[in-house]
């Protein structure tokens, strides 16, 4: 009978721990369905320019986390990455007024949209150089003193968080990219 209460209170102890992890997980899991289905129905009149674009995104709403969330959306889902550009080494659309015209870009481009879109919207946020172990990262390779890759800094709720655009947009397949 002693055992049974033993065992009783410690199934009890593990019962709560395990109801607070998860009252924990439901809590700091941040549900952006909404903010997303904002951000990608964006309608066409107002894509035409920076200005009425990042208006159009953030305006709904009121935290920054989800301001900060409606751009990243759009420019992931609006903005192809240009292979073409990056295996020619032909980096020309990094204009941000430039990639929202051709909705086309290397990883400056996109980093260089976001910033010129968060700071219209009234962010603190900055161009992030340097490097990274992507499509033709081979292991043990070092890297060299030139930055071949770009992303964000932004502040968010008075803290800096570091987002890539570039990397939030997808992948490159390697086979629709062959050997460069």
């Amino acid at each position: 009978m002693r055992l049974f209460k033993y065992f009783t209170a410690s199934l009890k102890i593990v019962m709560f721990f395990l109801i607070l992890i998860f009252l924990h997980a439901s809590v700091s899991a941040t549900d952006y369905s909404n903010v997303d289905k904002y951000a990608l129905s964006a309608p066409k009149d107002v894509e035409q320019n920076l200005l009425s674009l990042t208006n159009y995104l953030v305006s709904p709403f009121k935290s920054e986390k989800d301001k900060i969330r409606s751009i990243f959306r759009w420019i992931t889902d609006n903005i192809e990455y240009d292979i073409h550009a990056y295996l020619n080494k032909s980096f020309s659309a990094v204009d941000p007024e430039e990639v929202l015209k051709k909705r086309k870009c290397v990883c400056e481009g996109y980093a260089r949209l976001f910033k010129r879109m968060t700071n219209i919207a009234g962010f603190e946020s900055d161009l992030v150089g340097g490097n990274s172990k992507g499509y033709n990262y081979e292991i043990g390779k070092l890297f060299s003193d030139k930055n071949s890759h770009a992303w964000n800094a932004v502040k968010i709720d008075g803290q800096w968080r570091l987002l890539d655009a570039t990397w939030g947009a997808g992948y490159i397949p390697v086979f629709s990219v062959g050997t460069p």
